[in-house]
Formats: C-alpha cells, structure tokens, sequence
C-alpha cells in the first residue's frame, strides 16, 4: 500500500513538472493593462463613484 502511494505521488509530481516546463508562465501585465482590464469588468474605483 505505502510503495503504491509513493509511486502515485512520484508520478504526479513528474507531471506537473513536465506540464509547468512545457506552458510557461504568463507574462507580466502593466499597471495600465490591470486596470484597463478591471473596468471592462465592471470595477468602480472609488474615485470614480459618486458616493460618498
């Protein structure tokens, strides 16, 4: 039972390796491209609501 469950895990962590080698993390996005972004999503800022 233990051999099994460390071969499991010895398994899935050569694949998540393989899988994060092979899709690169995301670039980085700017400020500006955040907050471009946040509005198309219907965030308010606070500066721009008129509640107060």
């Amino acid at each position: 039972m233990k051999k099994d469950l460390l071969m499991g895990i010895g398994i899935g962590l050569l694949l998540a390796a393989v899988i994060v080698s092979v899709f690169p993390p995301a670039r980085p996005l700017s400020e500006t491209q955040i907050i471009q972004a946040a509005h198309e999503l219907g965030m308010v800022f606070p500066a721009d609501s008129k509640v107060k």
